[in-house]
C-alpha cells in the first residue's frame, strides 16, 4: 500500500470512528488516548478470532475424513497438481483441504492441530512432529559458466544428473542470488557457509527462486536450488551444477505431521505422493 492511500485510508476511519487515532501535530507521529483505546480493543477482537478459528478447526481436526494439507510454495505449486486427483480418487470419502499459511510457524500449526500434515524439504525440531521423506531431490549449487571453474574441474559431461563436487574453498570467490532469511532453501545455504567457515559472501537477496533464475540468466552469479526446481524455472544460459559435501540430500521432500494424529490417513497421503513422483 502507497503512503497517500494509507493517509486517506486512515483519515477515512477516524472519520468514522469520530475521533482521531494519531495525533499529527507531533512529530514522530503518536496515538491519540482514544487510538489506545481502539488499538487495545482491536487486540482483543483478533485474539476472538484466532480462539473462534482454532474451535472451528478442533472440529475439522476431530473428524477422521477430513485431511488440512499445507506445503512450502513452490513444492506446493509443482507437486499437488499431481498429488490430489490421484488421492481425491483413491480416497473419495475423504474431504481434502489445502491451506495457505506462513512458512516460518508451521510447526506451531501442526502442533496446534490448525493443519494436519506440511510438506516441505527441511525437517521439523520439534520432537512431537514425524517427519517423512517421501522423494529425494538433490541439493545442487547451480552457476554459470565461469572461467575459474571451467580450469578448475572436469566440466564437460557436468549436467543435472551428473553434478561436480565443489572444493568448499571455492565458495568464498562466487557471487550468489540468496533467499530471505525465513525460507528452508536460505537456511541449508547458510548452514553451508557455516560449515565451512565461509564468512564473507558477496550475495543479492531475492524473494523466490524465479527471481534468482531471472538474474542468472543475465550471465553471472550463482544460487542454491532443489534438482526439482530446475524443471520449472526458466534459465535460458548454460550452467554449471555442483554438489557441496555432507547437503547433497538436505532438499528431499517430505511431510511432517503431529505424532499420533490421524497417521494412517496421512500416511496414505504419502503412499500417494511417492507413487506420484
Amino acid at each position: 500500500i502507497s503512503q497517500p492511500a494509507l493517509s486517506r485510508y486512515l483519515k477515512n476511519l477516524e472519520t468514522q470512528l469520530n475521533f482521531q487515532i494519531f495525533d499529527r501535530e507531533k512529530t514522530p507521529l503518536e496515538v491519540t488516548d482514544k487510538g489506545k483505546i481502539f488499538i487495545y480493543y482491536l487486540e482483543k477482537l483478533k485474539l476472538l478470532e484466532n480462539e473462534m478459528f482454532e474451535a472451528i478447526n478442533r472440529l475439522d481436526s476431530e473428524d477422521e475424513t477430513y485431511l488440512s494439507l499445507s506445503s512450502l510454495n513452490f513444492i506446493g505449486m509443482t507437486l499437488l497438481p499431481r498429488v490430489v486427483p490421484k488421492f481425491i480418487a483413491l480416497y473419495p470419502e475423504v474431504s481434502l483441504k489445502l491451506k495457505g499459511y506462513e512458512i516460518r510457524n508451521y510447526e506451531d500449526l501442526i502442533i496446534k492441530e490448525n493443519i494436519d500434515a506440511f510438506i516441505t524439504n527441511l525437517p521439523a525440531n520439534n520432537s512431537e512432529i514425524t517427519y517423512e521423506v517421501f522423494s529425494d531431490d538433490p541439493f545442487l549449487l547451480v552457476t554459470n559458466r565461469m572461467d575459474f571453474l571451467k580450469s578448475k574441474y572436469d566440466l564437460n559431461n557436468n549436467s543435472p544428473e551428473n553434478p561436480e563436487y565443489l572444493n568448499p574453498s571455492d565458495l568464498k570467490y562466487l557471487m550468489y542470488y540468496l533467499l530471505s532469511s525465513e525460507q528452508n532453501l536460505r537456511k541449508i545455504s547458510d548452514s553451508v557457509f557455516k560449515k565451512y567457515k565461509i564468512s564473507k559472501i558477496n550475495y543479492k537477496e531475492v524473494p523466490n527462486l524465479v527471481s534468482a533464475a531471472s538474474l542468472l540468466n543475465s550471465g553471472r552469479g550463482a544460487t542454491f536450488m532443489a534438482k526439482s526446481s530446475l524443471k520449472y524455472l526458466k534459465i535460458n544460459v548454460s550452467l554449471y551444477y555442483f554438489k557441496i559435501k555432507g547437503f547433497e540430500n538436505k532438499t528431499s521432500i517430505g511431510v511432517a505431521y503431529k505424532k499420533g494424529h490421524k497417521e494412517k490417513i496421512i500416511k496414505n497421503f504419502i503412499e500417494v505422493c511417492k507413487d506420484s513422483l
